[in-house]
């Protein structure tokens, strides 16, 4: 398989280790990720699921131009935003809080999608 397909391949999916076993979760299911101190929860069309990972430490992994930081302790897939009010953002059921910091890069962001 040639390197471009195999990268292609790569980016399409998340690998995160929970206790001896790896899961895949696929880039377009994921909703957003919150941190919560050492561990991450990641929050899918599927369900929710808590990994053993910090959210800085996961973050680098994750296509920029398909997720963006919008809070300290949140990572959203921009794809996924439904709608944006003042300091929050609403992806499907869950209203996501925006810092003062992010918030001129969410709107911009936003008006593009």
């Amino acid at each position: 398989m040639n390197n471009r397909i195999a990268n292609v391949k790569l980016l399409d999916n998340l690998l995160l280790q929970k206790n001896d076993h790896f899961e895949r979760i696929l880039m377009k299911d994921i909703l957003f990720f919150k941190a919560d101190a050492d561990y991450c929860t990641v929050y899918t069309k599927l369900g929710r699921f808590d990994y053993a990972v910090e959210l800085t430490k996961l973050e680098p992994q994750l296509p920029t131009n398909l997720f963006m930081r919008v809070h300290k302790n949140y990572v959203v897939h921009v794809n996924a935003i439904s709608g944006f009010e003042g300091r929050f953002l609403y992806i499907s059921e869950n209203k996501i809080p925006v810092s003062k910091q992010y918030q001129d890069d969410v709107l911009k962001v936003f008006r593009s999608i």
